[in-house]
């Protein structure tokens, strides 16, 4: 067993030292030589099986077997598992050590501190040998996974990558019956440019876990941008737990035509793009389909994205006064500063709080405001004293002002006592009276929801 375990540790070394170094200190591997090291791997851990006769022994081959697919600092022009189905089918099945699926998911390659050209992932050769694929802190230009229909989805493997960069990622579905069952796990990763999985159905759990999609700086304020990255999910299927939380989305994911599944989180996930061509449509189609699973935090986080950015792609600037659209563009501002689109629970109270202060320091400053001293004595108590005093114009403005302030309520809390000298000032007290109603018909609102 030994001898077996030094010979599977020489065929490591050889492969990762036959080629020189790159400039990143990374050991080169080409796709052939990896193929071939996994086909001779196999065939030395069955023979370790096969002379082990305890159960010790067998976590030893397992121990072993692990190591032999652990590898670091390594550069893979190309992770091929065609090429590696093919060899274990030709060199290691017709060896007759594996016989009766007795070695089902017994490959676990974890790769960390490493780069990947490309990595081909084929789940119709059904590699009922592979139990799962961990990348950690690696570098991935092109990873490609094909989605054909499996006849035993528990065979399928498990894929968990973190910390990781990806370049290209993508997941074909040959047809509408056709499902992935690779359960997709991302932690921590960066997905620099694309994402095409259109039309694939999700058999298995997806998760992407802090995740960055895009970058910051392809984020610029000129207005109709192009995208310049895509992540599409277009009319794919998500048949179990779907998780996309505490994530960055620097452009707008596509959902168009998609089926989310009832158990799906956008937990503290940022939505960043508002300015890109199509960002407007994206969120409408997200909004649309949380609208159906009656998800009313995320319908209302997607409404807000739709609401803003259809403001900053499709409505002329404040300023274009002449323009046909332009009371929708004041529409639309008023709404984001009061409430930004429902995103913000305490900024039409702080607006009120606003309101009332301005008008007050208003009223104030110009001294029209006056008690109406027919209506002393009909008056509270407490507010008589106000009326006592000339000298106390700051306290009149104040209460003035709150009167206003409170909308319909204050038709209750109005005495006629402390009012208007003037008629411009009565026109100002009006104005503020039909901002603040406004104001708490937002408020209501917002409470409501």
């Amino acid at each position: 067993m030994t001898d077996l375990a030094e010979q599977i540790q020489k065929n490591k070394q050889l492969l990762v030292e036959r080629y020189q170094t790159d400039d990143n200190g990374y050991n080169l591997i080409h796709h052939l030589d990896f193929a071939k090291y996994v086909s001779e791997t196999l065939i030395l851990y069955a023979k370790l099986i096969k002379d082990s006769h305890s159960k010790q022994s067998k976590i030893s081959c397992d121990k072993i077997i692990n190591e032999a697919f652990s590898f670091n600092k390594i550069r893979f022009t190309d992770i091929n598992f065609d090429t590696i189905e093919y060899g274990i089918r030709t060199r290691v099945l017709d060896s007759k050590l594996f016989i009766n699926n007795n070695y089902l998911k017994i490959i676990n390659i974890n790769i960390t501190d490493s780069q990947i050209d490309r990595l081909y992932l084929n789940e119709e050769k059904q590699l009922k040998m592979l139990g799962s694929l961990t990348i950690n802190n690696t570098y991935v230009d092109i990873f490609n996974i094909v989605s054909p229909l499996l006849e035993d989805k528990d065979l399928a493997p498990d894929l968990f990558v973190t910390n990781s960069t990806i370049n290209n990622f993508s997941i074909a579905g040959n047809t509408k019956e056709s499902a992935i069952y690779i359960a997709l796990s991302f932690s921590d990763c960066i997905f620099l440019s694309h994402i095409s999985c259109e039309k694939v159905i999700f058999g298995k759990e997806v998760s992407f876990q802090s995740c960055h999609f895009g970058e910051k700086h392809n984020l610029k304020s000129d207005r109709y941008k192009p995208a310049s990255c895509q992540f599409s999910f277009n009319n794919s299927e998500f048949t179990t737990s779907t998780k996309f939380e505490h994530c960055h989305f620097w452009q707008s994911p596509k959902f168009h035509g998609a089926i989310l599944h009832s158990d799906t989180s956008f937990q503290e996930t940022a939505f960043h793009d508002r300015i890109s061509f199509n960002a407007n449509a994206n969120y409408r189609a997200l909004k649309q389909l949380t609208e159906k699973l009656g998800a009313e935090h995320d319908y209302m986080l997607f409404h807000a994205l739709e609401m803003e950015s259809r403001r900053k792609t499709q409505l002329p600037k404040w300023w274009d006064i002449f323009h046909e659209r332009w009371q929708e563009t004041i529409a639309s501002y008023f709404f984001k500063l009061t409430t930004d689109y429902n995103r913000n629970f305490w900024l039409p109270w702080l607006c009120l709080l606003s309101v009332t202060a301005l008008f007050c320091i208003a009223y104030w400053v110009m001294d029209r405001v006056g008690c109406h001293m027919e209506r002393l004595l009909q008056s509270e108590l407490w507010i008589q004293k106000y009326c006592e005093n000339e000298e106390r114009t700051l306290q009149k403005s104040m209460i003035y002002s709150i009167q206003k302030s409170l909308g319909p309520l204050g038709f209750i809390y109005n005495t006629d006592l402390i009012t208007a000298k003037y008629a411009y000032v009565k026109a100002i007290a009006m104005l503020q009276f039909v901002t603040s109603s406004i104001l708490w018909f937002i408020l209501i609102m917002q409470i409501r929801r």
